[in-house]
Order: structure tokens, then C-alpha cells, then sequence
């Protein structure tokens, strides 16, 4: 027996916007697939994480001489 998507499932994606799909689908009970599918159909986008610098920024930064210590 296959359980239907509700609007209290639609109401937790909305809420848990902008975190990882697995995330939500341990919340929903749902698949990761599922998630992603009524996602997309809602128009919310896709969970990004965060930035990372590449070595090669953090080169560049240093020979900039950019310095992002909290020293005083």
C-alpha cells in the first residue's frame, strides 16, 4: 500500500525549503525521489550548500592581501 502526498507533506517541504532533500524526505517519510518530484512541481529550488573556496582562492586572496582573521 502506497501512502499519498497530503497537504501537511506539502506544508513540511514549503517549511523545510532551502535544506537538503533527504532531509525532508526523512521528515515527509517519503523517497528522496518523491521529494525532489513534488519540489520541482512547486517551483522551490534545489538545496545549494554553501560556498567553498578552492585553494586557488585562497591563493589569490593571500596575494591580494586580503586578510579575513579577527585580529585586532
Amino acid at each position: 500500500m502506497t501512502r499519498t502526498w497530503t497537504p501537511d507533506d506539502t506544508a513540511t517541504l514549503k517549511r523545510m525549503a532551502g535544506r537538503p532533500d533527504a532531509e525532508i524526505a526523512d521528515a515527509t517519510k517519503f523517497s528522496i525521489r518523491t521529494v525532489r518530484e513534488h519540489r520541482r512541481a512547486l517551483g522551490i529550488s534545489a538545496f545549494q550548500g554553501r560556498a567553498h573556496w578552492t585553494r586557488r582562492d585562497w591563493l589569490l586572496a593571500d596575494a591580494a592581501g586580503l586578510d579575513f582573521s579577527m585580529s585586532l
